[in-house]
């Protein structure tokens, strides 16, 4: 309880990453590689996430390039190493934008869900996430006045898939 205080203290602090360092401390021991564990394990998770974004709308062949790409970029490379929030709040963004994805074409309650926990996960870690929800709100908008083409006899991902990566850099 009095840790959760002090976090709620330090401004722009969110308490998920917090409570996800102290798990991994906890578990692994207060070192260096305790308290950087967390990031380099969503760090990688967050690779998977952007191989299988990329093989829904592309292929796996530009997935495995946008993959390696995305792992050799250096600002990823160095949220990884730090125990700070941002490789977790990367792999909670991608997340967010695949279960999307997947409640959109799919249209199960599951996916809502897994969406909607997902989201809620999101800004518990960073506050920026509300502007990743704004994104997805546009995209949204979008998606339902037919300002992306619906035309194409094709899977509804192939339809919108380059507009919806088009909202993924912009967030």
């Amino acid at each position: 309880r009095e840790n959760f205080i002090a976090i709620i203290d330090i401004v722009a602090a969110t308490p998920l990453d917090f409570m996800v360092q102290h798990f991994f401390v906890t578990l692994l021991g207060q070192s260096e590689f305790g308290a950087r564990f967390h990031a380099a394990l969503f760090g990688i998770l967050s690779l998977l996430i952007f191989y299988w974004i990329g093989k829904k709308f592309f292929s796996t062949q530009v997935a495995l390039i946008g993959m390696f790409l995305f792992a050799i970029y250096p600002l990823h490379h160095q949220y990884s190493q730090e125990g700070r929030n941002y490789s977790l709040f990367c792999f909670l963004a991608l997340s967010c934008y695949y279960l999307l994805c997947r409640a959109l074409e799919s249209k199960r309650l599951s996916w809502w869900f897994l969406y909607t926990l997902t989201t809620i996960l999101l800004l518990y870690t960073n506050y920026f996430g509300g502007v990743l929800l704004i994104s997805q709100a546009a995209f949204l908008i979008a998606l339902k006045f037919g300002i992306v083409n619906r035309s194409l006899k094709v899977p509804l991902y192939r339809k919108w898939g380059p507009t919806f990566c088009l909202f993924l850099l912009c967030a």
